[in-house]
């Protein structure tokens, strides 16, 4: 009987073991770890983790970097031509994923018509990638949008992941176009631009539209009731530049910028050539003033900026083209940049076109640049040698001999040099060794009479 209780106690403990594992197992399928033990079982229980979308930003792109502004969703601010930063959770814009991204998104008005976007993103590899851009995918209407109009910008389910993840629902963003897109008028009262002073300190005081924020070099001053404003800043010894910017309740902004000079007493006034932070200035001899525009010093010219800073390298003056060199002289002549001769007229001013100089000619391109070589003026061939001068008489190139006339105009044709009677084909080739419209050519391409 002991021998029974015992077997019975052994067959009921097997079972309750047995029962013990298929429970776990079928606990495990309900989970979804069938497969890979952690697998995309049912969805929800484990795997690739699903696209979450971060928020719709206004934007402005440099090269490969974008910035993250306003958030637009709800918003009444946004300006008639936006760039719209989509933020996503994972990578958007792999080349695998691209083609069925870029058609994900749609832009309506309030009337329900779809309106042309472009969409674009920054890659996340190769030439001009910025990994940390993979995320953002950016949208603009082709066409300005209508002041005061409410848009409804849709993400459809179907965007997807590197990961193969999919968006799975749609999302809306819905924003209004300001209706002012003018700049707030900014009258600045004092100082005057280019003032020089002996005070460390200077009042800008001025007015701008009722309601507008008013900066000065970044700092918010106060502006009162009927849009007048005071603020005092304190001058370094030099050249100082004080922006002002005013800010209206739309966003528009309107900046105006100003440049003090501060000469202390006991300070020697500012005369003729002054260096300051590597920039070259001019102050008049007998006022102080800063100069500005042409500058005519020592039997040369110079030209100096809106801000007074002396320029060099290419100035682009009223339509026309002068080279100052480092030391801000303008130059005149031929003159070598890297290895590309360009001349300069007297004036100063760039010359294109065809160029007589020293009894040669010459010629420049519509970029200034002197041509060496075949080049085709209307219909005619010249050569220009490796010294720029236009080529005449024979002409020995590639193996192959050329007449050029009195003019370098290239010839086609019979044509008598001397006593002589050679043929040119119409690549201006000449003929020899060969017989042309019945007249024999030797080898030189004169005809054997």
């Amino acid at each position: 009987m002991n021998m029974n209780n015992h077997f019975f106690k052994a067959l009921f403990a097997g079972i309750l073991s047995l029962v013990l594992v298929f429970s776990t197992f079928a606990s495990v399928l309900a989970a979804g770890g069938g497969g890979g033990g952690g697998g995309t079982g049912g969805g929800d229980g484990g795997g690739v983790d699903p696209i979450a979308f971060e928020g719709a930003y206004l934007t402005t792109i440099s090269g490969n970097v974008s910035t993250t502004g306003e958030n637009i969703n709800g918003s009444s601010n946004v300006d008639v031509n936006p760039t719209i930063k989509l933020v996503f959770n994972k990578n958007v814009v792999s080349a695998t994923v691209w083609e069925i991204n870029s058609q994900a998104f749609t832009l309506a008005n309030s009337g329900g018509q779809t309106l042309a976007i472009n969409i674009s993103k920054i890659p996340d590899e190769g030439d001009n990638a910025n990994p940390n851009e993979k995320r953002n995918i950016f949208v603009s209407p082709v066409a300005a949008l209508i002041p005061g109009e409410t848009y409804t910008l849709t993400i459809k389910a179907s965007l997807t992941a590197n990961n193969t993840s999919t968006l799975g629902h749609k999302e809306t963003i819905t924003f209004t176009v300001k209706t002012d897109s003018t700049p707030p008028v900014l009258i600045i009262n004092t100082p005057v631009d280019l003032t020089i002073t002996n005070k460390e300190k200077i009042v800008v005081s001025g007015s701008t539209e009722i309601g507008s924020v008013v900066k000065i070099n970044n700092t918010e001053v106060p502006v009162n009731g009927e849009g007048f404003f005071n603020h005092e800043v304190t001058l370094l010894a030099g050249l100082n530049k004080i922006e002002i910017t005013a800010t209206d309740a739309a966003g528009n902004t309107k900046t105006v910028t100003i440049n003090i000079t501060y000469q202390k007493d006991e300070q020697p006034v500012l005369k003729g050539w002054v260096p300051s932070d590597g920039k070259w200035y001019y102050y008049d001899p007998q006022t102080g003033a800063m100069k500005t525009g042409w500058l005519f010093d020592k039997n040369k010219w110079y030209y100096l900026q809106k801000n007074g800073e002396m320029k060099t390298g290419w100035l682009l003056d009223t339509g026309k083209w002068y080279y100052l060199d480092s030391s801000g002289a303008m130059k005149t002549g031929w003159v070598k940049l890297s290895s590309t001769w360009y001349y300069l007229e007297k004036n100063g001013a760039m010359k294109t076109g065809w160029l007589l100089i020293g009894g040669k000619w010459y010629y420049l391109n519509t970029n200034g640049v002197m041509k060496t070589g075949w080049i085709k003026s209307g219909s005619t061939w010249y050569y220009l040698e490796n010294s720029g001068a236009m080529k005449t008489g024979w002409l020995l190139t590639g193996e192959k001999w050329y007449y050029l006339d009195n003019k370098g105009a290239m010839k086609t044709g019979w044509v008598q040099v001397g006593t002589k009677w050679y043929y040119l084909y119409a690549s201006g080739q000449m003929a020899a060794n060969t017989t042309i419209q019945g007249y024999m050519l030797d080898s030189n391409g004169a005809w054997i009479k």
